[in-house]
């Protein structure tokens, strides 16, 4: 009887380490950046990081630009500061944002002759969705660039976890797919990947998705 006991406990003993394991929710996807690069020759610095706040100088031409940020992750300013050969600031931008900057880059994708400024960024939270801040250097300012949203069909599987890179003369996008019953954990439709082209509209520049 004893012995029966024994055996009955330890079977279900097993049966719940086995459940457990069944159901831990580890991601089979790496929901870190993929990777983020670039080709430009214009940046003379990497990126700072320190307590989550974000520092890199970047070079276009005689334009020094000092990229900054601080304050709390939900409630954090971006500056912009632009200097020429050493000059006083004679330019400065800020924004408001939460999250975690993962890099800022230079690159002249549409090939005018005049640079673009692009910072990544990864909202704060479980999704950690994408953000791109983009600006063409326009002489001692920065002019602002607009970016294309996600089409319906892709903006319903899409749950955040982007990684982005500059490649050529394009960006590259690249996101978790989600199907309808997936855990944020897990998504299990694939790895879509899409490349945005820079085009001038009547409004101004636009980030227009080019291939998806």
């Amino acid at each position: 009887m004893r012995f029966y006991l024994f055996t009955k406990t330890l079977l279900l003993s097993l049966s719940v380490i086995i459940l457990l394991y069944g159901c831990k929710t580890d991601s089979p996807y790496n929901t870190e950046p993929l990777y983020t690069d670039s080709l430009s020759a214009d940046s003379v610095s990497g990126a700072d990081f320190i307590d989550n706040s974000f520092s890199k100088q970047l070079k276009v031409g005689a334009l020094d630009i000092d990229i900054k940020s601080d304050g709390e992750e939900e409630l954090k300013n971006l500056k912009f500061s632009l200097k020429s050969q050493g000059k006083d600031v004679e330019f400065e931008k800020g924004i408001k944002y939460d999250g975690i900057i993962q890099d800022a880059l230079t690159a002249d994708l549409n090939g005018d002759g005049r640079s673009e400024v692009y910072v990544f960024n990864q909202t704060a939270g479980s999704g950690s969705y994408g953000q791109v801040f983009a600006y063409q250097v326009n002489g001692n300012k920065l002019d602002s660039i607009t970016m294309e949203d996600l089409p319906d069909d892709l903006s319903m599987q899409y749950l955040g976890h982007d990684s982005f890179a500059l490649e050529k003369d394009h960006i590259l996008r690249l996101f978790p797919l989600y199907n309808e019953m997936d855990a944020n954990c897990c998504p299990s439709g694939g790895i879509k990947k899409l490349k945005y082209q820079l085009i001038k509209k009547a409004n101004g520049l636009k980030l227009v998705i080019s291939e998806k």
